[in-house]
């Protein structure tokens, strides 16, 4: 072999080695990337077979107390549930329309101001940039209480 492949071929090896050597810094089982977050303003929870995904309080700017509570909630179980009701501190007691949301096998329902599902929060105390404790309940799968960012609308849009 010539001088240049000898040399090639050396600082080939010498930088696949480092490569893998830094490369291994979060790998394992309690890594960082292994574990679940939430990469937006919303939180997540999970109750049985049902998550509640991007959890967040949606207050108008000019602070007269009212709020829509904005999630997607996943029911990944095999027979249908329902959300029977939600608490927010710092509001009013919340009426659920219907009395209780249905939530399909299988499907993703989304609760907000735009779609067939609207949790409307009346003289909510918390202002943008604060958490609040959200409790929610589900006929099959149980409760949980989690903690929702507030924010406005143009926050929400704005990114952040």
């Amino acid at each position: 072999m010539s001088r240049i492949t000898v040399r090639t071929a050396a600082v080939v090896a010498a930088a696949l080695v480092a490569l893998t050597s830094v490369s291994g810094c979060a790998a394992g089982f309690n890594a960082a990337t292994n574990k679940p977050y939430t990469p937006t303003n919303g939180s997540i929870a999970s109750v049985g077979k049902v998550q509640v995904r991007s959890l967040v309080i949606v207050g108008n700017e000019n602070g007269d107390g009212q709020a829509d509570l904005i999630a997607v909630i996943v029911n990944s179980g095999t027979d249908p549930d329902a959300l029977t009701g939600v608490a927010v501190q710092g509001a009013d007691p919340i009426t659920l329309p219907g009395g209780a949301i249905n939530l399909p096998s299988q499907v993703a329902v989304p609760i907000g101001p735009d779609g067939e599902h609207r949790i409307l929060l009346a003289k909510l105390t918390a202002t943008p940039g604060q958490l609040v404790k959200v409790a929610v309940a589900f006929r099959d799968a149980g409760s949980t209480e989690m903690t929702a960012l507030v924010m406005t609308s143009t926050g929400l849009t704005g990114g952040g």
